[in-house]
């Protein structure tokens, strides 16, 4: 019998949907971690965000029984890839593809 570490456990990446992106925001979706495949609880998500426009990347926290967020912090008619992490007390790892989407004109 053959034992595996946690290290060589992998993921297959899980679907992240999007809602129509507003001028400073977007409704994303994913699917939860299964916890028994895992061998532990996810403890929280991390929403990636990649500002195309000004390289700058920056983060937003979830908590674990959440699969969605609504991001409002988007800047407007700016283009972003947005990925979802998930993690445990000792594992981090990139849970969803990444996403590409481009916020609408401001209106005003």
């Amino acid at each position: 019998m053959q034992l595996y570490s946690f290290l060589d456990f992998k993921l297959e990446p899980v679907n992240i949907t999007s809602s129509v992106p507003s001028s400073t925001g977007v409704g994303l979706q994913w699917k939860p971690l299964d916890p028994y495949n895992l061998g532990e609880p996810v403890l929280e998500y991390r929403v990636e965000i990649f500002d195309l426009l000004r390289g700058e990347r920056f983060n937003y926290t979830v908590n674990s029984s959440m699969t969605g967020v609504n991001l409002n912090i988007l800047r407007p008619f700016t283009p972003y890839k947005i990925k979802v992490f998930g993690i445990t007390t000792s594992w981090e790892g990139n849970i969803t593809d990444t996403i590409g989407l481009k916020t609408q004109e401001d209106g005003g």
